[in-house]
C-alpha cells in the first residue's frame, strides 16, 4: 500500500489498472522463459517487480532479456536474465533501440580487439621460428652449438 502510495495510485482503480499491466507484464517473461504452466514464484515476482518497477525496463526489453537468456544457457533463468538487463542498463539503454546501440558498440569493440590479436600474432610469429609459435612456448628455448661437447657431458655425468 505504501509502495501504491507513493506511485500516486490512490483509488482501486488505479492499483487494479497498475496491477493488470504487471500480470500481463509477468505472463510475457513467463512465456519467453516456456513457464507456461504455473504461476511466478515469490522470488520470480521481485525479479520482475526489478525490472519493470525499479529499473524501469518495458516488456519488449525484458522479454528479450529472457529470450537471450534461453539462446545461450538454453533454460529458464531469472539470475541470468538479470546480468543481462544490467548490463543494458549500466551501458544506458532503456529502450530496444538502445539495446541495439549497445549490441552495435560491442560488435565493433569485439571486431577490434580481434584485429590486435591479429596483429600481434602476425607481428610475433614474423620475429619467432616456426616450431616456436604456439602459446605454450612462452620462454626461449636452449641453442646447443657444439652437440659433440653437449653429448660428451652427458655421458660424463651418468
Amino acid at each position: 500500500a505504501l509502495n501504491w502510495h507513493q506511485k500516486g495510485l490512490l483509488t482501486l482503480e488505479a492499483a487494479k489498472d497498475y496491477s493488470a499491466g504487471f500480470q500481463k507484464d509477468y505472463f510475457a517473461v513467463m512465456k519467453a522463459f516456456g513457464l507456461t504452466d504455473r504461476r511466478p514464484a515469490e522470488a520470480e515476482k521481485r525479479f520482475m517487480e526489478n525490472w519493470f518497477g525499479a529499473w524501469g525496463f518495458t516488456r519488449e526489453v525484458v522479454v528479450e532479456a529472457c529470450n537471450r537468456t534461453m539462446n545461450s544457457i538454453h533454460q529458464p533463468s531469472f539470475d541470468y536474465a538479470e546480468s543481462i538487463l544490467k548490463s543494458w542498463m549500466d551501458g544506458g539503454a532503456r529502450t530496444m533501440k538502445d539495446v541495439e546501440a549497445l549490441d552495435q558498440a560491442y560488435q565493433k569493440e569485439k571486431l577490434e580487439r580481434k584485429e590486435k590479436r591479429q596483429t600481434r600474432s602476425a607481428s610475433s610469429s614474423a620475429e619467432t621460428p616456426k616450431a616456436a609459435r604456439n602459446r605454450f612456448n612462452n620462454f626461449e628455448g636452449r641453442t646447443y652449438e657444439d652437440m659433440e661437447d653437449l653429448t660428451r657431458r652427458l655421458i660424463q655425468n651418468q
